[in-house]
């Protein structure tokens, strides 16, 4: 039986698609997403959600954003790791996004 869920595009698992993205978009781990100099910080925050936060996958939704979307996300995550730390006791539901430690392609 085709599984899209909450999936935009991709294989469906039964040799269909659950949709094709727009030309400017691409389609990551099921989400359409923008990529390249167009993608965002909100990009790969959705991709991150989409791979379940698995180190590898988000790693992906990283490298395929721009170099503004990386520095909004890496400015992003310092900031919830500063003001998370004031606060004692806090469970993983509430702990600050993974920050990556990549180095850029040379």
């Amino acid at each position: 039986m085709p599984d899209c869920g909450w999936t935009d595009c991709g294989d469906d698992g039964c040799n269909g698609s659950c949709g094709t993205c727009a030309d400017w978009e691409t389609c990551i781990y099921g989400w359409c997403l923008l990529t390249g100099e167009a993608g965002d910080c909100r990009d790969i925050l959705l991709c991150a959600v989409a791979c379940e936060f698995y180190q590898d996958c988000l790693a992906d939704c990283y490298l395929q954003s721009s170099l503004n979307g990386q520095k909004a996300y890496d400015e992003m995550t310092d900031c919830s790791a500063t003001v998370c730390e004031a606060y004692e006791n806090q469970s993983a539901a509430h702990a600050p996004p993974p920050r990556l430690a990549l180095t850029p392609a040379s």
